[in-house]
């Protein structure tokens, strides 16, 4: 979840969640696309500018989800790579996981799409590093739509299987969504940007959580299962809630 570019935290060492601490489990779901679809799924999360991106100490988990449903709207599968270990980004800041999407190009290595380390997509090796593991580590692969929040709750939708197409890959449930809006909303005030600027993202992330919600029922890839215990009114709202 590192982003180079201005954020403040303490000084202090923060062992945050993208990291709420979960034992690991073997998974082998992984979202075949074609190099166009990479090269379409590349650009469309370099021009995503309502997630707080510049807040690196917690949120990998609804960020995940968000990118993966900007790519879902366009009909293009995604994995959701973990890391778990003592990760340590920068010297202010450690986790006990992190969490972006993943793609595999048919026929090629992964590719890791993380705004929060690089505009651009890392290769997967080369995002295992930038997570600097202090010691062994160990990874995860989901289906983009299963969701990791706050509680350890994983999404009964996630897949263990090899996905091979859009058609294969799980729903996003209508709660995962709120919860994952409700945080992203309130860390959008924790960068370093002003009131205003901080409001017009909010008001960003609201209306293209309406967006996304509408492209995934018509897609068939939303199910609707209700509310979150942490979302908030202006979410629940945007999910249609």
């Amino acid at each position: 979840m590192l982003k180079t570019l201005g954020f403040v935290v303490s000084t202090t060492v923060l062992l945050s969640a993208c990291g709420q601490g979960k034992a690991p489990q073997t998974s082998e779901s992984k979202a075949i696309v074609t190099s166009a679809q990479a090269e379409e799924a590349f650009e469309i999360v370099k021009a995503i500018d309502y997630i707080p991106f510049n807040y690196i100490v917690d949120g990998c988990y609804a960020r995940s989800l968000y990118m993966s449903m900007e790519l879902a709207a366009q009909g293009i599968p995604s994995s959701a790579h973990y890391i778990y270990g003592y990760l340590q980004p920068t010297d202010e800041v450690s986790w006990s996981y992190h969490v972006a999407p993943l793609l595999k190009i048919t026929g090629q290595e992964a590719w890791i799409l993380d705004p929060a380390f690089e505009v651009e997509p890392l290769r997967l090796s080369a995002w295992i590093k930038k997570n600097n593991s202090q010691g062994r580590y160990t990874t995860e692969v989901k289906a983009g739509s299963a969701y990791f929040d706050q509680t350890g709750r994983t999404s009964e939708f996630d897949a263990n299987h090899l996905i091979q197409n859009f058609r294969e890959m799980p729903t996003f449930l209508t709660s995962d969504i709120a919860s994952a809006c409700t945080t992203m909303y309130n860390y959008i005030p924790e960068q370093d940007q002003t009131s205003a600027e901080s409001r017009a993202q909010r008001s960003k992330l609201l209306t293209q959580t309406q967006v996304l919600v509408g492209a995934l029922e018509e897609l068939g890839k939303l199910e609707n299962d209700g509310g979150s215990y942490d979302a908030n009114s202006a979410c629940e709202r945007a999910v249609g809630l």
